[in-house]
């Protein structure tokens, strides 16, 4: 599917925000959600070899719109990140409403690869949500500076939107993003960038069932055959996963 393809899609039925990826933080208290899908992807790559992994998060509003969260992720050994079994993902966020639908948000992440600690890297991240009625509609802007950890520097720009279909639990999901960044050490930027700068787009759907979410994700990317490296995981091609979450 081309890229064009899916900004049409998006256009038409705004949608993929998992509902884990909250955009509201400083709620009324800590909230916690535990997933298991059919394979761990992030910005159109596996991140778990293509095998089944799990995800435990947990996120605790602290004031002013400031949020602190942390998660750990089973990885399944990827090349990706230098065979890690497990990633820990600590972050702290602030949001603010704007108004008109609007809300701002900005964050920083810092990412932990068990038995890999020369493979940890940080980001930072910028967004801005646009709510009307059951649909949304977010742009994003993650960056990770040079670091020797992801070979260089890393951007991924992002679109993606969700909307409910009213009268059901159902949300519709759609996505595009475009990563980039400047390359110091070429294997090492092969974890993110296999073959440089490349589009990742995504579509989907969710059933929520009380606390339990159960869904569906098509990802797909613009990457053609992985090159040949140690970081270079052969799982980067389109791929169906589902998954079931639980948010309390």
């Amino acid at each position: 599917m081309r890229p064009r393809v899916v900004l049409l899609a998006l256009a038409l039925a705004p949608s993929p925000g998992r509902a884990q990826e909250t955009d509201i933080p400083g709620g009324a208290g800590p909230r916690f959600q535990l997933e298991a899908t059919t394979d761990e992807r992030a910005r159109g790559l596996s991140w778990s070899a293509g095998k089944p992994a799990a995800t435990l998060g947990a996120s605790v509003p602290l004031t002013d719109g400031f949020e602190a969260s942390a998660a750990a992720t089973t990885l399944r050994g990827s090349a990706r990140h230098g065979g890690a079994e497990v990633m820990l993902r600590l972050g702290a966020d602030w949001s603010r409403d704007l108004g008109s639908g609007w809300r701002l948000g900005l964050g920083a992440g810092g990412y932990i690869f068990t038995g890999r600690g020369d493979l940890n890297f940080a980001e930072l991240e910028a967004r801005a949500v646009w709510s009307l009625g059951p649909a949304r509609l977010r742009a994003g802007a993650r960056f990770a500076p040079v670091q020797a950890a992801i070979g260089g520097s890393n951007l991924h720009l992002s679109l993606d939107g969700d909307v409910g279909v009213p009268g059901t639990p159902v949300t519709l999901m759609g996505g595009l993003g475009h990563s980039t960044g400047t390359v110091t050490e070429p294997l090492r930027a092969q974890r993110f960038r296999p073959e440089g700068a490349y589009w990742n787009y995504s579509l989907g759907a969710e059933y929520v069932a009380g606390p339990a979410v159960l869904g569906v994700r098509w990802t797909g990317n613009s990457i053609g055959a992985a090159p040949a490296g140690p970081f270079a995981d052969p799982h980067v091609g389109s791929r169906l996963a589902g998954y079931i979450r639980l948010d309390f």
